[in-house]
């Protein structure tokens, strides 16, 4: 439903639109509701995005990872994927959890921890659930890490230089 709309380059409302004539049609009242369909929009939107920015990495041969790149105010399962991979992360084509994984969120202050049966699709990268706000971040290859890291320390010399 959503992706001739998404190609389209459609607004999030019109997506929601989309969702709710679909709904409609369905005869299916939950997704028909307004803000039901725009967390669909929103979330089908964010997944599309996500896998086209993995593509665009890929094409540009610069690219050998991908790392989860944790949003504000995140919920306890963005923090513990975050936790497991905002650092080393995980190959360009590799998921970060497979579909049946059972994901255990950051305890709580009482150290209890829920957990989220990712029973929907392998989890190739946010959105995570529905309304999530984490993204990616590319983890380029070693030679452009080395490449980078010395750029930023040149900038630094410069910049204490300058002062």
């Amino acid at each position: 439903i959503l992706g001739q709309g998404v190609a389209d380059g459609e607004t999030i409302p019109q997506l929601a639109e989309r969702v709710r004539a679909w709904a409609g049609e369905k005869g299916d009242e939950e997704r028909g509701t307004v803000a039901r369909a725009r967390t669909i929009a929103r979330t089908e939107a964010q997944r599309a995005s996500r896998s086209a920015e993995v593509e665009a990495w890929k094409a540009s041969g610069i690219v050998e990872g991908k790392t989860w790149l944790l949003a504000p105010d995140p919920c306890e399962f963005c923090e513990a994927a975050s936790n497991a991979f905002s650092k080393d992360g995980v190959g360009i084509d590799q998921a970060f959890y497979q579909k049946g994984d059972l994901l255990f969120g950051v305890p709580d202050k009482d150290g209890n921890a829920r957990e989220m049966l990712l029973d929907y699709e392998d989890v190739q990268g946010p959105p995570l659930h529905p309304n999530c706000r984490c993204s990616l971040q590319p983890k380029l290859v070693s030679d452009y890490e080395s490449i980078i890291a010395e750029a930023e320390k040149e900038l630094e010399r410069t910049l204490e230089e300058n002062r």
